[in-house]
């Protein structure tokens, strides 16, 4: 099990290496939103499907769902973290701060809708407060084009695990792909990122712009 766990972190973190690395000069942003779609996830529950039962695979769907929300709170942590420390102790402590964040919420990631309102509460509240965390314009967008893959991610899962059961595997796999193509071409349409030259004073600007945003609706 213990073995398992660390083949699939370690595919993971690689995948996430290569997505970055291939899409890189797209854009920062656009290499964020790769590296966070379930390009691993979704062949896992499949496999799941077929090899357990649909009603195992939905379970992990939940599962999976809760995951998403937790892997945003870790985009938050590490930004709040990096403000004050370097990166390898934000990184520690954002891993450690989500550890908990799992223990506590360790019976939400049972039930589909709570799971789902509060997975997508987290991932809008953060991308929301970014901008005035963020250590820098380029990790600003990096971050913002992965919490935007989480989004897809979210409408792959909220798709998968209702319609597993009475759909079946294939049917159910390609109903949830085909809504989660259609939320990332509309997140690509509806955000685009600002071209070389201009990156830099669109990002600032979008982060200022962000700050005084919240800064105004808490006063």
């Amino acid at each position: 099990m213990l073995a398992d766990t660390l083949w699939r972190g370690l595919a993971t973190g690689a995948t996430a290496l290569a997505i970055i690395g291939l899409f890189r000069r797209r854009g920062l942003r656009a290499a964020g939103l790769l590296a966070a779609l379930p390009v691993l996830s979704a062949p896992a529950l499949f496999r799941l499907s077929v090899e357990h039962s649909p009603a195992f695979a939905t379970a992990a769907a939940v599962a999976s769902l809760h995951a998403t929300g937790l892997t945003a709170s870790l985009v938050l942590l590490y930004a709040l973290a990096s403000r004050r420390t370097g990166a390898l102790s934000a990184a520690l402590l954002s891993g450690a701060g989500v550890l908990m964040l799992a223990w506590l919420t360790r019976g939400v990631g049972s039930a589909l809708a709570p799971t789902l309102l509060v997975t997508l509460g987290v991932v809008v509240m953060v991308r929301r407060v970014l901008p005035c965390l963020a250590p820098g314009a380029a990790a600003c967008r990096f971050l913002r084009g992965y919490l935007d893959g989480l989004l897809v991610r979210c409408s792959f899962l909220a798709v998968l695990a209702p319609t597993l059961m009475p759909l079946g595997g294939w049917l159910a796999f390609t109903l949830a792909l085909l809504v989660a193509v259609a939320t990332l071409l509309a997140i690509t349409a509806l955000r685009r990122e600002p071209q070389p030259d201009q990156a830099g004073g669109e990002a600032g600007r979008s982060a200022v712009a962000g700050c005084a945003t919240t800064r105004a609706e808490r006063s």
